[in-house]
């Protein structure tokens, strides 16, 4: 093979380069001291190893520049199941190394290094309504959810396999090539990347309609925000919560929700769940504690690493479990609200009633700064519009009303009723900042010099 023949060309040009230092007179003590070799079989591969050479777990995948081995490790890759992978998953060049317990010589010899003659195949596989695997040819613009919609199920499975050549160091043969006279099998691996393709999007208020970009890709004006990870409750929507709050889990197909079981398996004190609708389960965040400011700063705001919630369904017929996490970090609550017959009133205030009225509620908030509202920025022209990502209040969960998010913050009407104070650290004439307001029901986010209208406003839980 042209590896071994290449290999051995470098290994006599570096035995050339080494004598070439040493004079006459010890030319022939080094050679015969240190240039000998082992006159004996070739190295070889554990029994074990070669005897599930179809199922060569020492191949491996990279994804986002590190690489996974095994299928242990693979089973905890990252993958975002709603944005396309053809491009993110590869088989990685540069295959696991032997440990001691995985590598034979029958002369002692060590081993030096195994590598892959030429390139490693990689083919995907889908399985079909009747569990068979089934070979495709993903495209660009392929995610795991579009491919569940279009009947091509998960588990996803990729095989790689290429033929090896295993190196000893001072051996003669030093070499062996798999796969050979003895192995006829080539070294291959199925592994599974997808096991379930579970939630693909989360769903919010979907309006203002005025605000329907994401500069971070990470929304959908139809289905809402993207799945961002798998693994990492962290990066998934939402960040922010309060009382009233809700969103639809949404899966690959519809009809899908009734084959899951599903439950709150943490954060039960703040989120419900109801799933009586064959189509989406829907996140309420109307827990025991959530109506409590003191109990809920406790759990959003008591540690540093927020309030983790965790929603499980586990697959009436397999028992195959799907999980959506996300990680609680800031909650809010209306700064002051009346209630008449048809529930809940906001109450407009001028900027001194709501900062006292945000800093006396138990626990610990005041009223909230405009980075946690949205990304919306002060624009040239003093007004801006904020996209839709994950991280801040408004840029979460949309145009709050008592409609969208019945019995929370959100204002019964419209008009100035829409109109919150936040603060806003960079603006003011001396720079040491000033109460500006955000319009959630268009994104307009400005200051204005001369402020005289009382308007409504949201508190912000904060550190002790």
């Amino acid at each position: 093979m042209k590896l071994i023949t290449i290999s051995r060309h470098i290994k006599r040009i570096t035995y050339t380069l080494l004598l070439l230092q040493f004079s006459n007179s010890s030319y022939g003590y080094f050679t015969s001291q240190t240039a000998q070799t082992i006159q004996g079989s070739r190295p070889s591969l554990s029994q074990e190893l070669e005897m599930n050479i179809d199922n060569f777990q020492l191949f491996g995948l990279i994804i986002e520049n590190r690489i996974y081995y095994s299928q242990k490790e693979i089973a905890e890759i990252p993958i975002p199941t709603a944005y396309p992978f053809v491009n993110r998953i590869g088989p990685s060049i540069v295959i696991k190394q032997p440990d001691e317990n995985e590598f034979f010589d029958r002369d002692g010899d060590k081993l030096d290094y195994l590598v892959v003659d030429d390139d490693i195949s990689m083919v995907w596989y889908y399985t079909d309504a009747n569990n068979n695997d089934i070979e495709f040819t993903p495209k660009d613009y392929d995610t795991f959810c579009s491919l569940a919609a279009e009947k091509k199920y998960a588990p996803f499975k990729v095989k790689l396999s290429a033929d090896l050549v295993l190196f000893s160091k001072y051996g003669d043969p030093d070499n062996n090539t798999y796969p050979n006279n003895i192995i006829k099998t080539q070294p291959s691996v199925i592994y599974t990347v997808v096991d379930d393709v579970g939630v693909c999007f989360a769903r919010p208020e979907l309006k203002p309609n005025t605000v329907a970009g994401s500069d971070k890709d990470q929304w959908d004006p139809k289905y809402g925000f993207l799945t961002q990870s798998n693994i990492d409750p962290t990066k998934n929507f939402p960040t922010t919560g309060f009382y009233g709050a809700k969103f639809d889990l949404i899966l690959s197909s519809d009809g899908i929700v009734n084959n899951y079981n599903w439950h709150v398996k943490q954060g039960s004190e703040l989120v419900n769940i109801d799933d009586s609708d064959a189509n989406v389960v829907t996140v309420l965040f109307n827990g025991p504690d959530a109506q409590d400011t003191e109990k809920a700063w406790e759990h959003v705001m008591g540690s540093e690493n927020g309030y983790k919630v965790i929603i499980e369904g586990v697959n009436k017929t397999n028992n195959k479990k799907i999980h959506y996490a996300f990680t609680i970090t800031k909650w809010f609550d209306a700064w002051k609200q009346n209630m008449n017959t048809t529930g809940l009133i906001s109450v407009l205030g001028t900027v001194a009633e709501v900062v006292a009225e945000c800093e006396a509620k138990k626990g610990h908030y005041q009223l909230s700064n405009a980075d946690e509202i949205s990304n919306a920025v002060l624009g040239s022209k003093g007004s801006a519009q904020f996209t839709r990502e994950i991280g801040k209040l408004i840029s979460e969960w949309g145009e709050a009303t008592q409609k969208s998010y019945p019995g929370s913050f959100a204002p019964h009407t419209g008009g100035t009723y829409k109109r919150f104070y936040v603060w806003e650290p960079t603006a003011g004439d001396d720079g040491e900042g000033k109460v500006c307001d955000i319009h959630i029901d268009t994104g307009i986010y400005h200051c204005r010099a001369n402020e005289k209208e009382n308007k409504n406003g949201v508190c912000a839980s904060i550190p002790k």
